[in-house]
């Protein structure tokens, strides 16, 4: 098996999951294993959680205190 094996066989894997397909099906229709398909689909959806993601800044706000217009002390 080659190294970019999956370019040719994640959209098929794809549509068998669509037609309710298992991963070991899928595996068996195919002639790979369950972990490949299992590791591929995984892989697949991780890096499409990646692409939605946005960065949040993390740590303490740099705000400074504000001042209160108008008050009378």
């Amino acid at each position: 098996m080659g190294k970019h094996y999956w370019k040719r066989i994640l959209p098929r894997v794809l549509e068998l999951e669509v037609q309710g397909y298992t991963h070991r099906m899928a595996a068996e229709e195919l002639g790979y294993s369950y972990e490949q398909i299992k590791k591929l689909v995984e892989r697949y959806h991780k890096n499409q959680r990646k692409e939605t993601l946005v960065a949040v800044k993390r740590g303490r706000s740099r705000m400074k205190k504000r001042i209160r217009s108008g008050s009378s002390n």
